[in-house]
């Protein structure tokens, strides 16, 4: 697709180009006897014959030239604005009969206007990142970049960052702007890890061009479990009975149940007495794979019976 020059624009000639830069061509004089006793019009003088020739980057590239003759500038190709934005044309004008210069080396511009080509990109944004099922509600420490290639401060090149779909949808994850490229992404509510332990998040970045431009890019959120609950017994009382004088390694096995995270910190269970214990005779370790505490005898004793009561 042409760019800058394009259909209507494609041909420029160098007369208009020389008003424009306030130049002017100076002839050589021409006499005229007053009060001549001639049939008019007159014939006095006829056009001096000229010849035209333009250099610079864009002729050497290939995408102007010009009509030697007339004067007359063409493009020879579409012009991708994010290479070229503008040419300096440096244009020389000959006698043709003397092939000298008629003037001193003249210039014109010329400026490739912006189209919207270009949709934004995400060029600085995390694929994962993972956040606290306790993270306090507010930023999300996620930090993402968009840049758009077409012409700085123009519709085509301004765009909005938004998050346009997640999943699932609670807590709400909003993008929060912080300069004319940059959003940090936020959100309101709380997670909760027993509900949902992943979410995408789809980001669409557009531009105010005509017709605007997009492009978006998913982003996934892993939450991680925290110490949200307790541990609970799933029986109440326990009871044996031992022979005295005598060690025991595993009596019995209190079974607990947590919500958080198998073998994670906030789903290991540690046991302590808090009564019945001041000789040291008992002891209850953790089961690491079954998260069972373990009640052993380690301390012998002359006679006893066991009912406990967590």
């Amino acid at each position: 697709k042409p760019r800058g020059l394009s259909g209507r624009a494609s041909r420029i000639k160098i007369s208009d180009l020389l008003v424009r830069t306030k130049r002017r061509w100076v002839f050589y004089t021409i006499e005229l006897e007053e009060e001549m006793k001639v049939k008019y019009p007159y014939f006095i003088s006829k056009g001096q014959d000229f010849s035209f020739e333009i250099t610079g980057e864009a002729v050497t590239e290939g995408y102007l030239t010009i009509n030697g003759t007339t004067g007359e500038v063409f493009a020879l190709k579409p012009i991708d604005r994010e290479k070229y934005d503008c040419f300096h044309v440096i244009f020389d004008v000959y006698d043709t009969e003397t092939n000298q210069k008629i003037d001193k080396e003249l210039a014109f511009d010329v400026e490739v206007k912006d189209i919207n080509d270009n949709p934004p990109r995400f060029i600085e944004f995390p694929q994962t990142f993972t956040v606290s099922e306790s993270q306090v509600e507010g930023y999300l420490g996620v930090q993402v970049i968009a840049q758009d290639m077409d012409e700085k401060n123009t519709k085509n090149s301004t765009f909005n960052i938004t998050v346009i779909k997640q999943t699932p949808p609670v807590p709400k994850i909003q993008a929060k702007w912080i300069d004319e490229i940059t959003v940090h992404l936020t959100f309101t509510g709380c997670f909760d890890y027993e509900k949902a332990k992943e979410y995408n998040i789809t980001l669409e970045a557009k531009d105010h061009g005509t017709p605007p431009l997009s492009s978006t890019e998913i982003i996934s959120l892993n939450v991680r479990d925290t110490n949200t609950h307790m541990p609970e017994f799933k029986k109440k009382e326990f009871q044996t009975e031992v022979h005295e004088m005598k060690l025991y390694r595993d009596v019995f096995r209190f079974p607990v149940e947590d919500k958080d995270t198998p073998n994670t910190d906030g789903w290991r269970a540690k046991f302590f007495f808090i009564s019945g214990n001041v000789e040291g005779i008992f002891k209850v370790e953790t089961d690491p794979k079954t998260n069972e505490g373990i009640f052993s005898i380690v301390k012998v004793t002359t006679f006893f019976s066991v009912r406990e009561n967590p």
